[in-house]
């Protein structure tokens, strides 16, 4: 029975190893596979406009951007070229490598301290910002930051399609085929024990289950009245529909303030703000990023959304005065209305839950769990697969 169980056990050791040698072999094959692949589409950027030229006679409105729409990839990236020259750099980074953060800011002096921090300690290496003509002190904050590379510009945010102009072209200056992280000043990205695992462990998350975009929607933080720092969200279902570009999602106390004065329409809180820039990228659109069909439905991560914190009468105030958002500033003339009627007092209901950790958005079923512990290599399978089988974004 002993030497039945030895050669039952060696017997098993055979097979584990013919298993992994397996496994190792398919890897290499998909590698070979996916390095020639590479090379067909590296060849192929190099036509980027002859092949958006035959794409724009069949799919007019191509790239659909935050205030007008471009009839090719190209067109957007003519015009992204030349909105970087109202760019002049202000600093640069004494700092190398490390994942890249690309922001438009104008008078967030406020905020600044926690964004920094928090995005320095999720892994951040540089902040690539552009300060929209801030009056408020923002530009001498930021010029005390050595991982900041700051640009200046007193163009128009809404001329430059809400900021995304000057971003993608800094993108493709900076960041050609690398992760990197696109958000407002107002934007805090959270997901399941990100004060354990960083940005470097979610890209290899992301990797081993074939994705090259995080899914992570708006959730908007507001505060109580009777209790000072403090902050709570909506626990409660939202509105989610596929659509052509990637899921939409509404929701949360915008919502509600919508639907108190008869709206049916509310703001998108859907997001893709971490994501490889790949060849063919572009973050024209803030909530659907192009190529749509990278954007995918798993919402592995938020973005904690502070625009209902602080002086939020101001807010609506400057931005109704200033007029360089979505559709005439449609949505902050919504604020003001709400604001006007007396319901600025607060936002507190019977399910507004305090928010401490990413565990609380897990809880309110918001935010799916991350598994960690994923074997390496089929992960690295999975991303081969993704590599050969998928269309670089």
């Amino acid at each position: 029975m002993a030497r039945d169980a030895g050669a039952a056990k060696e017997g098993g050791g055979t097979l584990c190893n013919s298993s992994d040698q397996l496994l190792r072999n398919v890897c290499a094959l998909f590698e070979i596979l996916a390095r020639r692949r590479d090379r067909r589409l590296t060849r192929a950027d190099g036509h980027v406009s002859r092949l958006d030229s035959m794409l724009a006679r069949s799919k007019p409105a191509l790239i659909e951007g935050n205030c007008r729409n471009w009839d090719t990839l190209a067109a957007y990236r003519e015009e992204a070229g030349q909105s970087r020259k109202q760019l002049s750099l202000v600093q640069q980074s004494g700092k190398a490598g490390g994942i890249q953060l690309f922001c438009v800011m104008r008078n967030e002096h406020d905020l600044l301290p926690r964004f920094l921090d928090h995005y320095r300690h999720l892994g951040v290496g540089r902040f690539v910002i552009v300060d929209n003509d801030s009056s408020d002190g923002s530009p001498a904050l930021l010029r005390a930051q050595r991982d900041v590379d700051l640009y200046h510009t007193r163009d128009s945010y809404a001329a430059a399609n809400g900021g995304t102009l000057w971003l993608d072209a800094l993108m493709r200056e900076k960041a050609r085929g690398e992760w990197v992280l696109r958000v407002d000043a107002d934007e805090l990205l959270v997901y399941d024990q990100c004060e354990k695992y960083p940005l470097g462990s979610l890209i290899n998350h992301l990797r081993g289950i074939g994705e090259t975009r995080l899914l992570a929607p708006m959730v908007d933080l507001y505060p109580h009245p009777g209790r000072v720092g403090e902050l709570f969200f909506d626990a409660t279902p939202e509105q989610r529909r596929r659509g052509a570009r990637g899921l939409h999602i509404e929701g949360g106390p915008r919502h509600r303030m919508a639907r108190s004065h008869g709206i049916d329409a509310s703001p998108c809180l859907t997001k893709y703000p971490f994501a490889r820039y790949g060849a063919r990228s572009a973050f024209a659109n803030t909530h659907f990023p192009y190529p749509t069909a990278a954007n995918g439905d798993r919402i592995l991560g938020r973005l904690l959304h502070l625009k209902l914190t602080g002086d939020f009468k101001s807010k609506v105030e400057r931005a109704l005065r200033e007029n360089q958002h979505w559709n005439e500033a449609v949505e902050y003339r919504g604020y003001a209305r709400w604001l006007g009627a007396g319901e600025g007092a607060g936002l507190m209901f019977e399910q507004s839950t305090r928010y401490t950790s990413p565990g609380d958005l897990i809880a309110a079923a918001l935010l799916e769990p991350i598994e960690w512990g994923r074997r390496r290599r089929l992960s690295r399978m999975a991303q081969t697969l993704r590599r050969v089988l998928v269309p670089r974004a």
